[in-house]
């Protein structure tokens, strides 16, 4: 299942990996131009992580979570793991591949095959 508050994407997942690191803040994406933040209520409720670069894991404890914004409607988590991401604008300009005109398909670079990786981190 996947939920969305603002540019904020959580998803559900099957464990924390190994490598995620904790952290001490529950802030899961601060904004950019208002200050406002997608955060966790209650600190006892659930336990963030670094993962990757650019997403999080949140582990949600028996009680379950919630996650507050100023601007949106709050998001109700059950107990469980959950992958946590920022959605990225699509800029063609900066785009890694080659041009669909020299003859490459989808302008992948060579070896590449997983779009997703590349777009969603």
């Amino acid at each position: 299942m996947l939920w969305r508050q603002g540019d904020v994407f959580i998803e559900r997942i099957l464990a924390i990996p190994r490598n995620a690191v904790p952290r001490r803040d529950m802030v899961l994406s601060e904004g950019e131009v208002t200050g406002h933040s997608h955060r966790i209520l209650d600190r006892e409720s659930a336990t963030l992580y670094n993962w990757l670069p650019n997403q999080l894991v949140l582990a949600v404890h028996a009680s379950g979570a919630t996650i507050v914004h100023e601007e949106h409607g709050p998001i109700e988590l059950a107990p469980g793991n959950y992958r946590v991401w920022r959605q990225r604008e699509f800029d063609p300009d900066s785009w890694p591949g080659r041009s669909q005109a020299d003859g490459s398909g989808f302008g992948l670079r060579p070896g590449v095959s997983d779009l997703s990786r590349m777009v969603r981190d």
